[in-house]
């Protein structure tokens, strides 16, 4: 789903590293902005520094990875989630949910997320105003893969795998410890 901007910028591929850079560019702004928000301005501070000299960062900057802009569009509907509800923004949210969702199959958990945290604060209807819309174009894609394939998606496989993780406690923090190592950059 998320080969339109490459189709964009087909032949002269390099030009897709600008989008990397950028991302990692709105997550570093994005976790100032939520530290200074919740934690003062010298922890905001240190929140850059640790962000964008974490070294998993700095080796994906450059790569044309999904991660970086769904990191950043995670971080930026965080954001959006912290302003005043109105209908139009929480469409506007959910638009940038159901994007999240195209681009890693993580985005599909970032979507009940939100939904969660915006029933929790304005009900079930913003929240079906939400949902609704944040959760059609991955069920529309995974619908057409399934006719196509007779296969769901690899995001379900992917989420499948992830979730059967969960079920056993020590398997799961053995991969947290895993993944926290990776960001520190061992």
């Amino acid at each position: 789903p998320a080969a339109g901007p490459v189709l964009l910028v087909e032949p002269h591929w390099e030009l897709l590293r600008i989008l990397g850079l950028l991302s990692a560019s709105a997550v570093v702004f994005c976790a100032w902005r939520l530290a200074r928000r919740f934690l003062g301005e010298t922890e905001a501070l240190a929140a850059v520094l640790l962000t964008a000299l974490n070294p998993l960062m700095v080796d994906r900057a450059g790569l044309v990875l999904p991660d970086l802009p769904f990191l950043a569009l995670s971080l930026i509907l965080f954001e959006c989630m912290l302003a005043p509800a109105t209908l139009s923004g929480t469409l506007l949210l959910a638009a940038g949910a159901a994007a999240a969702s195209l681009l890693r199959p993580q985005g599909a958990l970032l979507v009940v997320s939100l939904g969660a945290g915006i029933w929790a604060a304005k009900g079930w209807r913003r929240a079906a105003a939400f949902l609704v819309p944040a959760s059609a174009p991955l069920a529309l894609w995974t619908l057409r893969n399934s006719l196509l394939t007779t296969a769901a998606s690899g995001y379900v496989s992917n989420l499948a795998t992830e979730a059967a993780g969960l079920a056993e406690p020590r398997a799961a923090f053995r991969h947290a410890v895993g993944l926290l190592a990776a960001a520190g950059g061992d």
